[in-house]
């Protein structure tokens, strides 16, 4: 009895093993020199980490089996700009909405099983950053500006794929 019930396990775990969502293959080229993914009080891999498991997760959500989007991450300059301080935190980010918008440069190649059906490289800007509601991301979240920004990217590049517009 108890090896039905595995084997029935596995087979319920390939099943859903070979139905699993499109993937994002994500790099980051020369980290060390983007223009501000580190500052003096967070490290600069917590950014990094945000970024991979935000867009790992887009491309669950939207692309569809058996589609892979390489992606490499050039440049990063978050929201806002960095301010020294003094006290227990050494720097805040102020945001003004004065040139200090998020944007992120990458390239990338979307790949329906081995060809390859689009690519390209882009800076993603968002300058209306300040000016946006948007209810599902809360300011004060890491990375919320960034992430809101990549979501709009994500889904006019890619999202068309789930449903073909219509014409």
């Amino acid at each position: 009895m108890a090896i039905l019930r595995w084997l029935g396990a596995a087979a319920l775990a390939t099943l859903f093993s070979t139905a699993v969502q499109g993937a994002v293959n994500l790099s980051f080229v020369e980290p060390s020199r983007y223009t501000d993914a580190w500052d003096w009080n967070q490290d600069g891999l917590d950014t990094l980490r945000e970024l991979r498991n935000h867009l790992q997760g887009l491309g669950e959500r939207y692309l569809l089996p058996g589609y892979t989007l390489d992606l490499s991450i050039l440049d990063v300059k978050l929201a806002g700009n960095s301010r020294l301080a003094f006290g227990v935190n050494p720097e805040i980010r102020v945001a003004s909405g004065d040139a200090d918008w998020p944007r992120i440069e990458l390239a990338y190649t979307l790949w329906s099983g081995k060809t390859a059906i689009g690519s390209g490289h882009e800076t993603i800007v968002d300058r209306t950053y300040l000016r946006r509601l948007d209810p599902n991301y809360n300011p004060a979240s890491p990375l919320a500006y960034e992430k809101r920004m990549l979501d709009d990217w994500f889904r006019t590049r890619f999202v068309y794929l789930r449903s073909p517009p219509s014409h």
